[in-house]
């Protein structure tokens, strides 16, 4: 802006023999700025971590829905104090059913509602094994 201002103050001294401007001429064309529009594809993927608090290694499986399709089925193997992600496969604002089992028997079984700022951003889903809970958050 300040090399612009300065060009056209420099050339204000040059104008002579020119006809002075009236109230008719044309006004300076306005320039339109697009706006950039939120992608439906994740730059950064929505991934599923998982968190074990617990004093020994579990082993989680981690099922991912969108309608019929199964978008991740994997058991990941977390150590003590450690955490393990995997891509979620979510990629587009919608519905998403989460289902993970621990030793066996499920521990969650939610549905996620994804909108345009989770894929946005690729705010993660995290599942926290505790001593005595699995806990579902997620990313803001």
């Amino acid at each position: 802006m300040t090399f612009a201002a300065g060009g056209v103050a420099s050339l204000a001294g040059c104008t002579t023999g020119t006809r002075p401007t009236t109230d008719t001429d044309t006004p300076a064309s306005t320039t339109t700025v697009a706006t950039r529009r939120p992608t439906t594809t994740a730059d950064d993927p929505i991934e599923v971590r998982v968190a074990n608090d617990r004093a020994t290694t579990v082993a989680v499986e981690v099922r991912v829905h969108h309608t019929d399709e199964l978008l991740v089925d994997r058991t990941l193997s977390v150590a003590p104090g450690e955490y393990e992600s995997v891509d979620s496969g979510i990629r587009r604002v919608g519905e998403y059913r989460l289902a993970v089992v621990l030793d066996g028997e499920r521990a969650v079984d939610r549905t996620l509602a994804v909108d345009g700022y989770d894929v946005r951003t690729g705010a993660n889903v995290i599942v926290e094994v505790t001593a005595s809970d699995v806990r579902l958050l997620r990313e803001e």
